[in-house]
């Protein structure tokens, strides 16, 4: 039984295939501007289809009169060398004296062409009766077959229909059933008869000999072009990838090379995870022969394994949100992924490339309101539930998980994922079994997506441990920890509540109002030397140096200008929090050699950040980021790595043109200033915004375009 999985994937375009009745309506395939070489494109096709692929353009060609006039004049030239009046008479009306007196209503041709088939026709009935009266199985055959051919040429294709099928009952070979087959298979396809069609497929291939590779490769293409009627688009790409490159131009009756590759590429594209269309599509050498013939396929399916699932996975999701004025950190592998986290950051949309695997993910607990995952093939069940954990420690209290694609809605999809349903039902249970575990709420399923709610404190879950054994909850480490951190499949404890409706860890302000509140981390006392007042004093502060960073570097002026920020020493998130306003987003770098660990309040101000040592690679790809802020970086790395190491890591994420504000004392100012010269950098030292007689000192500094000179050329 097969799956309405197939048909899910939406309406990929009106028609693609132009064989055969077409009576539902179309879009237009060709509009106004472009010009499509026509006799290039009936140069691939033969007979009937070359005449219906001709006439199917010069119907969707409205808009280009030359161009439908063109595909009209070849229709009617390639009608005139075959005996099907009736297709001639509507080539003609559709004509409509258009084309000059060559192009008419021809009634001698008609009659001369009518007579010839009756003629014909006559003939072939006496020859069959002597046939069948002489008892020669194989003349009976030709007889039906030559019978089924004239009909065919006429366009009468239930009669052709009947007579190759007759022939069936004087085979004497292989190769005679499956030529009738091959024949039945053609005219059902004219017909738009695809149940035919498979029902000839499958008797061509329980022929007791061996199928030559030509033959196979019609089969599969039939067999293509029979789920695509029946809009079962999996099963289509499937069918043309299996195509060989025998196919060759062997079936121009039907369809061309390039057909298989545009049929195939986008039915897979519709239908293929990332993986399969890694390793059925992409990777597949036969069918790369068939993409090299339509380049545009072969891009485009390159391009939606490299970048375009990002758009899904990495950066359109975080760009709605942001959108909405909603802060988003997308992250994806190191391997296969790469790529999709610099698109995902030339778009503008926040990204890290990052996995889950043995380390905590580098963000402190209690971190994000929701953590999203769509098809991203995580083993959410499998080690005990160890990634569900460790989602859980980066969930404030109340916040969501929301899983969406395998194995959510399995009863509707296990055909198309190919896997059983029992491997799928097994799958969301262990699942569900973690999340109920982890005290999470399951709040909704619908369709492919299912949605799970963290609970605002842990009263209720201490007592449910009776009944959970596992996980327990954690007892020694730090949750904020985690930097080269190793998970734990144990339960992060929310912070104590004195009544069971509180909210762990204290309730955060709404946003706007949040960026400014006193965070919860600050008001409770658990950072050393960070008290109410000294929150309050350096958003104001830096509110002051926003404006002074404006006065040195004008483009700070310029919406649009920067997009990509990034604070390589965001302490309280203030120089973010002051560019609140202004049309760009940054990431907030709090060091893992900092005194103390601020990266919790810059969460919960609404902001976004990440642990990073800066004497170790950014996990970013280069030139990702239109301005760096490095206030006090050198000073604190003093001692700790090479202040080269440092600046060579800044140039190689910051972008050509790219702007770095630098916060420091002169004397480390002036030994940075010495390096970046030599890196070609552009940069002024400018004094303190309250005055020359501070130590302190600010550089603005940009990174030149510029390319390595060409290589000396020697004389031979």
């Amino acid at each position: 039984m097969e799956n309405d999985e197939e048909t899910s994937s939406g309406q990929m375009m009106d028609e693609i295939y132009a064989n055969g009745d077409d009576k539902q309506p179309h879009k237009p395939i060709i509009s106004s501007g472009e010009q499509l070489d026509v006799e290039a494109y009936a140069s691939l096709y033969s007979g009937r289809t070359k005449i219906m692929r001709l006439l199917f353009i010069a119907d969707r060609c409205d808009s280009n009169p030359s161009m439908q006039l063109e595909a009209l004049r070849m229709a009617y030239d390639e009608i005139k060398k075959g005996e099907d009046t009736q297709l001639f008479k509507e080539a003609a009306q559709r004509i409509d004296n258009r084309l000059g007196p060559n192009y008419g209503y021809d009634s001698s041709w008609i009659e001369a062409v009518e007579r010839r088939a009756e003629q014909r026709k006559e003939k072939l009935d006496n020859e069959l009766n002597a046939y069948r009266t002489n008892l020669i199985k194989e003349s009976i055959r030709m007889g039906y077959n030559d019978f089924g051919d004239f009909y065919y040429a006429h366009g009468q294709f239930g009669d052709a229909f009947k007579s190759y099928v007759r022939t069936r009952d004087y085979c004497t070979t292989a190769k005679h059933i499956i030529t009738m087959c091959l024949n039945a298979i053609l005219v059902s396809i004219e017909m738009g008869q695809f149940s035919h069609v498979t029902s000839y497929i499958s008797k061509a291939e329980q022929t007791p000999e061996a199928l030559d590779p030509v033959t196979i490769a019609k089969l599969r293409c039939a067999a293509g072009l029979a789920h695509l009627e029946a809009k079962k688009y999996k099963l289509a790409a499937r069918k043309f990838l299996e195509v060989g490159p025998e196919l060759g131009n062997n079936y121009s009756e039907v369809i061309a090379p390039q057909d298989v590759a545009t049929y195939g590429g986008l039915c897979a594209l519709a239908t293929f995870d990332r993986t399969e269309l890694k390793n059925k599509v992409i990777d597949n050498l036969n069918y790369r022969n068939f993409l090299e013939l339509v380049p545009e396929i072969r891009e485009l399916i390159n391009d939606f394994y490299s970048r375009l699932l990002l758009i899904v996975l990495v950066a359109s999701f975080g760009a709605y949100l942001l959108s909405r004025n909603i802060l988003t950190v997308s992250f994806a592998p190191k391997d296969t992924h790469e790529a999709q986290v610099q698109f995902a950051l030339e778009r503008g949309v926040p990204a890290l490339i990052g996995i889950m695997a043995t380390t905590r993910l580098p963000y402190p607990s209690r971190s994000f309101d929701m953590a999203h995952c769509s098809r991203c093939l995580i083993p959410w069940g499998q080690y005990d539930g160890l990634y569900l954990i460790e989602v859980d420690r980066i969930l404030r209290p109340g916040g969501y998980w929301i899983l969406s694609g395998p194995p959510i809605n399995w009863e509707g999809h296990w055909q198309g994922w190919e896997r059983s349903k029992e491997d799928l039902s097994s799958e969301q249970n262990t699942i569900e079994a973690v999340a109920k575990s982890l005290c999470w709420k399951k709040l909704k399923q619908r369709g492919d997506i299912a949605v799970w709610q963290k609970p605002y404190n842990h009263e209720h879950c201490k007592k449910s441990r009776k009944v959970f054994k596992k996980p327990r909850f954690c007892k020694a480490q730090d949750p904020d920890l985690a930097w080269y951190t190793k998970m734990e499949d144990c339960l992060t404890p929310l912070p104590p509540v004195s009544n069971i409706t509180e909210i762990a860890g204290g309730e955060r302000a709404k946003w706007p109002a949040r960026l400014t509140a006193i965070p919860p981390r600050v008001s409770s006392g658990s950072l050393e030397g960070i008290i109410p007042d000294v929150f309050t004093k350096d958003t104001v502060i830096w509110k002051e140096r926003l404006a002074y960073y404006k006065s040195l570097n004008n483009a700070l002026n310029d919406p649009g200008r920067y997009r990509n920020l990034l604070d390589m020493n965001a302490n309280l998130g203030g120089f973010a929090a002051a560019l609140v306003n202004d049309p760009v987003w940054v990431m907030n770098v709090v060091p893992v050699e900092a005194r103390v660990n601020t990266l919790g309040v810059v969460f919960e101000r609404g902001l976004i950040g990440t642990y990073q040592s800066w004497c170790e690679a950014m996990s970013t790809y280069p030139r990702t980021y239109d301005l760096l802020h490095a206030d006090s970086v050198f000073s604190l790395y003093d001692g700790r790595c090479k202040m080269e190491d440092i600046l060579l890591e800044m140039d190689r994420i910051l972008r050509p043109e790219g702007c770095v504000i630098f916060r420091d004392d002169i004397d480390v100012l002036v030994k940075v200033k010495t390096n970046i010269d030599e890196m070609q950098w552009d940069s002024i030292i400018y004094d303190h915004e309250e005055g020359p007689m501070q130590r302190e000192k600010v550089m603005v500094a940009v990174k030149q375009y510029w390319t390595a000179p060409a290589p000396a050329q020697t004389d031979s």
